[in-house]
């Protein structure tokens, strides 16, 4: 499956019965290593901040990452 960056349709998605002044806490797995991680929703002036983890999406199906995984997979693309 082809996993890309989440779509900012996908954030406002999760942002829509949310507060914009507070941020979307999300406790999620690593979909590569399996670690534990807590990915922080920000609504920013210039549109949403990420922190903790990232969010991915394909076939209509959410998962994250952790930081560290993340980078080697854009290390290993370059």
């Amino acid at each position: 499956m082809k996993m890309s960056l989440v779509s900012l349709d996908t954030l406002k998605r999760i942002f829509a019965d949310n507060s914009p002044e507070s941020p979307v806490v999300m406790q999620r797995t690593c979909n590569e290593c399996g670690c534990g991680i807590k990915i922080e929703l920000h609504k920013t002036s210039g549109g949403f901040g990420l922190q903790g983890g990232i969010l991915l999406e394909g076939d209509q199906k959410i998962v994250s990452d952790c930081l560290k995984c993340y980078e080697k997979h854009t290390v290993e693309l370059v």
